[in-house]
């Protein structure tokens, strides 16, 4: 019996964020006796080992990028990403897509070509994306849901990239790609939800509620011994995490 092949999708692969940190586990926990895992995503010298990276995507670093056309071409649809990943899908001939963090640098654009293949797609969502141009549905230190069912103005109108031409180009970003194109909506089969919370958010911007399921955040098995008096924080120290507000919490216990 031949194994399922699976490729598993994140623009980097390296563990550079918890999207990519959770990409990269499963492609090392998955049951290799019973799975072939093909990792895609952006050509980089920080990536896990592959054989498979003469497939890669052009790595491409947009604070650096100097031709703005380039920029905004392949923010919106990279059709290198997806001639590439074409041809590694005819080649390995996979039986399923898991997708991740595709936004920007990869796009939707490689959706297209598993659904030309009639390969089933599942995306694990890892932030707000799909409802709020720049993930967070938080901006300038608050809760923001202005995108949640709008036209993404507010994107341009709050800054919420701190820079109006990116803002500008996120907003259309999400418009092209949800209000035009439907691109998410039509080349995915289902969305895995790690809460109850971003599912209902999901659903609530209108999203299909029946092609969401929720799967909670698997967590490690082993924890460093703590006193009742310490209390262990996962996670990145950016603002949107609320480290300060646990900080100002714990004081008042």
């Amino acid at each position: 019996m031949s194994k399922m092949k699976i490729i598993q999708v994140n623009k980097f692969l390296y563990p550079k964020g918890g999207a990519d940190q959770y990409c990269l586990t499963l492609i090392d926990k998955l049951p290799q006796s019973e799975i072939n895992i093909i990792p895609y995503g952006m050509a980089d010298n920080k990536n896990i080992t592959s054989s498979w990276n003469k497939y890669f995507s052009e790595n491409i670093d947009y604070y650096n990028l100097k031709n703005v056309w380039k920029i905004v071409s392949r923010f919106i649809w990279n059709t290198e990403a997806a001639a590439k990943f074409g041809q590694l899908l005819d080649k390995t001939q996979a039986n399923l897509i898991h997708v991740h963090n595709i936004y920007h640098q990869l796009s939707p654009s490689i959706l297209v070509e598993a659904k030309k293949r009639k390969i089933p797609v599942i995306m694990t969502l890892h932030d707000y994306k799909l409802i709020c141009p720049n993930y967070l549905m938080f901006t300038h230190g608050k809760h923001c849901e202005k995108c949640l069912q709008g036209t993404y103005l507010a994107c341009i109108k709050n800054n919420c990239y701190y820079s109006y031409p990116r803002s500008a180009l996120a907003a259309l970003e999400s418009f092209l790609h949800n209000k035009v194109w439907h691109v998410y909506r039509d080349n995915i089969d289902l969305f895995i939800s790690p809460s109850q919370y971003l599912k209902t958010k999901m659903v609530s911007g209108g999203w299909a509620e029946n092609k969401i399921t929720v799967l909670i955040n698997p967590a490690p098995i082993y924890f460093p011994q703590l006193d009742g008096e310490r209390l262990l924080y996962l996670g990145r120290l950016s603002i949107e995490k609320g480290v300060d507000i646990l900080l100002r919490a714990l004081k008042l216990t």
